[in-house]
């Protein structure tokens, strides 16, 4: 198990080396306008976009949530970075980041429902009431007493004069 998990983590970092490659790449080709967009945006675009999909995805595989949360946040903020870019208007990315926001954290209650659900104690098999426990410990212990065998006290003068009652 562990095994698979150094697997998991040893393949998202190469996936996360080959995201800063691509916005590197990304980056220079827009300065050289091969692109005909802002370097900055498209470089921090694809890093962010690419990072988010990493974390995402090695969230879901190690069922994480922090990892989860975190690639879906700068998933996020490629695609807002991109709708940015296209030039679409301020109230129209709003509404669609505020769309995602509500899809993330559906997800992250998807992922971590059984975490979120509080099992009472009452409601366990076996469960005994603070006043039950206290009376089977009484009991127990008068139990005890009464098991115990009756102490004597010999006064040493009856050993002496050899007296009995």
């Amino acid at each position: 198990m562990n095994d698979k998990k150094t697997n998991f983590l040893v393949w998202g970092i190469v996936a996360a080396i080959a995201t800063v490659v691509l916005s590197a790449t990304g980056f220079i080709l827009a300065l050289t306008d091969v692109f005909k967009m802002n370097a900055f945006l498209l470089g921090f675009m694809i890093l962010s976009a690419g990072l988010g999909i990493t974390f995402f995805v090695y969230g879901l595989i190690v069922n994480g949530g922090y990892e989860t949360a975190t690639g879906y946040i700068l998933f996020c903020v490629g695609l807002t970075l991109l709708f940015v870019a296209l030039k679409i208007e301020w109230y129209g990315i709003l509404f669609i980041d505020l769309a995602l926001v509500l899809i993330g954290f559906a997800i992250l209650f998807l992922l971590k429902s059984k975490k979120l659900i509080v099992e009472r104690t009452d409601e366990k098999p076996g469960y005994k009431s603070f006043y039950e426990q206290k009376a089977e410990k009484d009991a127990e212990e008068k139990a005890k007493e009464e098991a115990k065998p009756e102490v004597v006290f010999k006064h040493p003068s009856d050993d002496v004069l050899n007296k009995k009652d």
